[in-house]
């Protein structure tokens, strides 16, 4: 990690970053996942607006959106020919 900004790279930022790159290859169960961010709710500040969200969120969205490399909707690459 290069320093790029204000916030000099100590060892726990470093630490946190190797985290956050495993982390991000991890296929973990939607109700696993927003268990463990509610448990962490109140240390990572979020509101009680943030939690509806994830709750919301968590009842819209299936099994297979939470899937690595899957995507719940495809967005058109053309725009209407009404606004052209």
């Amino acid at each position: 990690m290069t320093q790029s900004g204000w916030r000099k790279p100590t060892p726990e930022l470093l630490q946190a970053q190797r985290f956050a790159e495993v982390g991000e290859k991890l296929t973990i169960p939607k109700t696993r996942a927003i268990v463990a961010t509610k448990k962490v709710a109140a240390v990572i500040s979020l509101k009680s607006q943030d939690l509806l969200l994830l709750n919301t969120f968590g009842a819209v969205t299936q099994s297979q959106d939470w899937e690595q490399g899957t995507a719940s909707f495809r967005v058109k690459e053309r725009m209407p020919t009404r606004y052209m």
